[in-house]
């Protein structure tokens, strides 16, 4: 039953998602020509100085509508995300999810893994979309280095990417992946606590409890995952350099298990409040 939730939840979200995701990447791409429509029409100033005077403003208005627009989309995405859980859990129709055969865990977990895996994509598609944007100031500075700086340059990337580099990397990775997991559980746990209290606008109360309560909460998770993983790390015996790298992972782990706090509590609210059997 969990594969057929999985699946439904994909099927009910990936049109409308992947349309976002077109959307953004295309924005990115017009921004990226209207930067180097713009360089341009600098290097020709001398020549088309009148065309400049009038085009300028227009080129560089749409080369930010375009750059917002591009991120506009993907946040949407994670909206869109939030909106199909507070749909299908929390909203009056939601009677209809309590009629499938599954258990509370089910659903909230089938939940998490299309938020999740949109909202991982949707950082990807970030990545994607800010490298696109980044190529016109990039050729720029690349035609102004010589090629001894060029050379330069790459010596310092490759002697950065030590296995302790490496490492630091990764957790950081992993631990933004955690972090934007536990991050949409805890939206989903304050939806569901807005239907809890509220008869009536669910999601206001939903979305007025998570804008109250994530700085509290993200920040104390913060805090204890630093201060644990801080003792932790001094607690054990590990070579200076490895100190950074293992603090990061043992705050990842930490960071998890407060996201495995909000599913349970989220799973109990359903069940015993919700009636979600």
């Amino acid at each position: 039953m969990l594969k057929k939730l999985i699946a439904y939840d994909f099927r009910c979200t990936w049109k409308l998602t992947v349309t976002l995701f077109v959307s953004s990447f295309v924005s990115a791409i017009i921004s990226m020509i209207c930067s180097f429509v713009y360089m341009e029409m600098l290097s020709n100033e001398s020549e088309t100085a009148t065309l400049l005077d009038l085009a300028e403003s227009f080129i560089v208005l749409g080369e930010q509508l375009f750059l917002m627009l591009s991120y506009f989309c993907v946040g949407a995405v994670v909206l869109l995300t939030v909106v199909h859980y507070y749909k299908k859990m929390i909203s009056d129709e939601a009677y209809l999810t309590f009629t499938l055969p599954a258990t509370a865990g089910q659903h909230l977990f089938a939940k998490l893994v299309m938020g999740g895996t949109w909202a991982l994509i949707s950082l990807l598609v970030v990545f994607v979309n800010t490298v696109v944007i980044a190529i016109p100031a990039a050729v720029s500075v690349t035609n102004i280095l010589t090629d001894e700086e060029f050379e330069g340059a790459e010596e310092i990337v490759e002697e950065a990417l030590t296995p302790l580099d490496v490492h630091i990397v990764i957790a950081v990775v992993i631990l933004i992946v955690i972090a934007i997991i536990v991050q949409l559980a805890l939206i989903y746990l304050c939806l569901t606590i807005g239907g809890v209290i509220a008869n009536k606008y669910k999601a206001v109360a939903g979305v007025a409890i998570y804008w109250f309560s994530n700085s509290i909460v993200t920040g104390a998770i913060v805090i204890v995952a630093f201060l644990v993983s801080t003792i932790l790390t001094s607690v054990l015996p590990l070579p200076t350099d490895w100190e950074i790298p293992v603090m990061l992972y043992l705050a990842l782990l930490i960071v998890a298990g407060a996201g495995a706090i909000c599913f349970f509590v989220n799973r109990n609210l359903l069940t015993k409040k919700l009636n979600l059997p």
